[in-house]
């Protein structure tokens, strides 16, 4: 039987060396460590000699021993606590107030790590040994995303119940708890992740599965319950999402901020096991090793090899981004779910573009930064020539609230006007006389054959001057039949080498920030990562594109490339 007693006197504590010198070896990066988690380290091991808190490697040593007891009976295994597992059981049970050592010092733990940390797991067998050993009535709460992922938690977490046997108790109804303390009453409930079942709980232990990829923000309602008590704590163990606007990198990047400046706050950690931004993808050792502390025991490095050939060396963008997320744990701003960055990066060029050049024009009309939005509104200019694609952009923006709306949106909208690429328009909205100037000059200076824009947002004002006083060639393009023509178009010619660019970044942003959604039938329709995020380049590229795809004689041949995009 596992002593739970926090009174005992040890000479030795096993588990709290093993700590010290994991966090060593991070700090030193003798064992391969990104910036983020090798700073958490220092100032783990900074704390150890100050005396802004008590350490309790009593009730440490209960807590590792307890779920080194446990069965992983699905694999018939001891479980085999690893030295990152017992860092987070420090921080959660070590790490006491000095003035008041019953109650922790850690009040948030976020955990950042790739796929294959054991988060199931560990999360089932944190919460039954605080139902055991926490004397008082207690509720622990585990926030799940899924069905599937709320049962695999479940089912470890009563099968380390039936090993322990009395006091505990499983529950198998499908809304109460799901275990309980028969002598304390205390319980273990799982959530789902929405606001409403978080609304007023409570719990000693709030434990957030994969909090990243939550729409809601469950995470400041768990804070918020946090703080009816003196002895709770709020944990997450996530993998990125795609989605940095999700409610949970509020807090996660100002706290990795803190933690890499040396300012974290006291109550607040952040352990981020990921690679650095300018690390390479690669499946050698000395990366994966950053982002998965479990390597060898809860996860494979040959698995995750397997996986590098498969996902990125020979999978398509999408599998590319879920392969440096999912294993690597960065979201990687050089990987895009709609083309390969990397071809597209080695299509930059010089754009043909002479006067009277033959030219189809997109334009994605916007009323700009109206309410917080980042649209912008682009125009690109196309010209096929010896089957290449050759496109230039414009881009326009109200001026007014820039500041905040870089700030927020953490664009870099001065930078862009300052290199030329982006024009802003003073007031609230885009300027409609100096965008009907913009294309009139175009129409001036090249044989506009055709030019593309989307009736949403075409007003009438603007429909009558430029189709009956200008008399310019319209054509409405953002029907699902032309979105999912210009896609096609445009990923073929960017597979094929069959295109030019000027480099022009806001266009690269909105490459990385689209999502490409298909429907049953085959629609495709590109769409924002996020209501913050911009595709507006994009969709004005998409745009010309589909005009050019109308005219087969001008459309570039993708058989002529090395290799074929089918």
């Amino acid at each position: 039987p596992v002593s739970l007693s926090r009174k005992k006197k040890r000479m030795e504590h096993p588990h709290k060396t093993s700590v010290l010198r994991y966090c060593e070896e991070l700090a030193n990066r003798i064992r391969p460590a990104g910036n983020v988690i090798a700073a958490s380290a220092q100032r783990f091991l900074d704390e150890q000699s100050s005396q802004s808190v008590y350490w309790d490697w009593n009730r440490h040593h209960d807590v590792c021993e307890f779920i080194n007891s446990l069965l992983l009976a699905d694999v018939g295994k001891q479980f085999q606590l690893q030295p990152f597992q017992a860092w987070i059981l420090a921080l959660i049970y070590a790490r006491r107030k000095a003035e008041e050592p019953e109650q922790p010092a850690t009040r948030i733990l976020l955990v950042e790590g790739a796929r294959g940390m054991g988060k199931s797991t560990f999360a089932a067998a944190l919460m039954v040994y605080e139902l055991v050993s926490n004397d008082k009535r207690v509720t622990c709460d585990i926030g799940s995303v899924t069905h599937q992922m709320a049962g695999i938690t479940k089912s470890y977490a009563h099968s380390f119940a039936e090993q322990i046997g009395q006091p505990l108790e499983c529950l198998f109804n499908n809304n109460g708890p799901l275990m309980r303390n028969k002598e304390t009453k205390s319980t273990l409930r799982m959530l789902a992740a929405k606001v409403e079942k978080w609304h007023g709980a409570s719990p000693v232990i709030a434990f957030i599965d994969e909090v990243a990829h939550v729409g809601d923000d469950i995470l400041a309602q768990a804070i918020t319950g946090m703080s009816k008590r003196t002895d709770s704590i709020v944990i997450s163990m996530t993998t990125p999402d795609p989605d940095r606007t999700r409610p949970y990198y509020s807090l996660r990047d100002v706290a990795v901020r803190d933690t890499l400046q040396g300012e974290s706050e006291p109550q607040t950690w952040a352990l981020c096991w990921n690679v650095d931004d300018d690390d390479p993808v690669s499946g050698d050792l000395e990366i994966v090793g950053k982002a998965n502390p479990g390597l060898g025991v809860t996860n494979q490095l040959e698995a995750i090899q397997q996986n590098y050939r498969v996902m990125y060396e020979n999978g398509n963008a999408e599998k590319r981004s879920a392969f440096v997320r999912e294993h690597l744990c960065r979201f990687d701003d050089n990987i895009s779910q709609f083309v390969d960055v990397g071809v597209w990066d080695g299509l930059q060029g010089e754009p043909a573009l002479g006067k009277g050049d033959r030219v189809h024009v997109g334009i994605d009309l916007s009323r700009g930064g109206e309410s917080g939005r980042t649209d912008i509104c682009s125009i690109c200019v196309m010209a096929i020539k010896a089957g290449t694609a050759h496109i230039k952009l414009r881009h326009f923006l109200p001026g007014e609230d820039i500041l905040r709306l870089e700030k927020t949106k953490k664009l870099p909208f001065r930078d862009w006007q300052s290199a030329g690429w982006l024009q802003l328009h003073q007031g609230k909205y885009i300027d409609a006389e100096a965008l009907t100037a913009e294309v009139k000059q175009i129409t001036e200076q090249f044989e506009v054959h055709s030019i593309g824009i989307d009736a949403w947002t075409f007003n009438a004002e603007i429909r009558s001057l430029w189709m009956e006083e200008f008399q310019w060639p319209i054509q409405y393009r953002g029907q699902p039949q032309h979105l999912t023509q210009g896609c096609c178009w445009f990923q073929d010619a960017v597979a094929a080498g069959k295109l030019c660019h000027n480099g022009d970044p806001i266009l690269r942003r909105c490459l990385q920030n689209v999502v490409l959604r298909t429907s049953p039938g085959g629609s495709m329709r590109p769409c924002k990562n996020s209501t913050d995020d911009m595709i507006d380049g994009l969709v004005a590229t998409l745009f010309a594109a589909s005009l050019a795809a109308d005219f087969s004689h001008e459309r570039p041949s993708m058989y002529a490339a090395g290799d074929v995009a089918i």
